[in-house]
């Protein structure tokens, strides 16, 4: 007796997927860019003026020391923290609208602190990473729904 086929909003079903995708990497890569960027000197600090010539060197700023760091990192988490989810018909505009808005915001957080040091480059790249990892992400769900509401054909 073949048994009854339930009509359900199943998961988007991803085929034949040997690793993570495009929009998973950079999003993990972002976070990890962020993370180790935070080590390296973000800016450099005016010497104050009235030190004898013996303490005068350059005083550089490291990204922990940043007011925002804390507030980088959460973001970056909560971009990924969207990857535990699978995207469906019914969360993927939520899921995309969350994912897009941390990755913008680590990016914005990051424009404030722009700088020609090493740190700040790899924020930025970081940045950059996580956005479009949200971007490709959304694309990516969109394309599945699409392929899904076809019957499965391109």
């Amino acid at each position: 007796m073949p048994q009854p086929q339930i009509a359900s909003k199943a998961p988007l079903q991803r085929k034949h997927r040997r690793f993570i995708s495009r929009a998973d990497a950079l999003t993990l890569l972002g976070m990890i860019l962020l993370v180790g960027s935070l080590f390296f000197v973000w800016k450099e600090l005016p010497i104050p003026q009235g030190l004898p010539v013996l303490f005068r060197m350059r005083l550089y700023q490291s990204g922990y020391a940043l007011s925002d760091w804390k507030m980088m990192v959460a973001c970056a988490v909560g971009c990924n923290i969207c990857l535990l989810w699978t995207p469906n018909t019914k969360n993927r505009y939520p899921l995309s609208l969350i994912h897009g808005v941390l990755g913008v915001a680590v990016l914005v957080l990051i424009l404030r602190y722009i700088s020609a040091q090493p740190g700040a480059l790899g924020g930025l790249l970081a940045g950059v990473c996580l956005a479009w990892g949200a971007l490709e992400r959304f694309q990516e769900t969109t394309r599945l729904v699409a392929q899904q509401d076809n019957g499965g054909t391109k």
